[in-house]
């Protein structure tokens, strides 16, 4: 019995803690990005005489919007995973999982995170359709 314990312990930390680790790894790094893309935004348009056109101003509501969705997407994964990984530890510690294939692994955990990632893809196409076109 000590052995499937353990091999249902390897399985959540392997396969479910591990998504869940990438996942806060990355989605630290974005904020990251984040903020000191909006930072040096702000200060360089604050700093400085220059006027905006409307069109610079609809290229970069997109990019912080494409951002905020690659953040979401991240942060949604890193809650779902985070749940799902304890609830898998719960079921274990109570003995409810026989073995490691009791686990799920079924593809709705990242569903949602397709979705944002979809949808940052349409943002930034459309930011840089805008960028080129104000380019050309």
């Amino acid at each position: 019995m000590p052995l499937k314990e353990n091999e249902i312990k390897t399985a959540i930390n392997e396969e479910i803690w591990s998504i869940y680790d990438s996942n806060t790894k990355i989605l630290s790094g974005i904020c990251r990005q984040l903020a000191f893309a909006e930072g040096g935004i702000c200060w360089f348009f604050k700093s400085s005489s220059c006027q905006l056109s409307q069109d610079v101003i609809f290229i970069l509501k997109f990019l912080i919007i494409f951002f905020a969705l690659d953040a979401a997407q991240y942060f949604l994964a890193v809650i779902i995973y985070w749940f799902v990984a304890k609830y898998y530890e719960c079921c274990n510690s109570r003995r409810l999982i026989k073995n490691s294939k009791e686990i799920d692994r079924s593809g709705w955990m990242s569903r949602g995170s397709s979705l944002l990632f979809l949808a940052k893809i349409v943002f930034i196409a459309i930011a840089s359709y805008y960028t080129i076109n104000l380019l050309t």
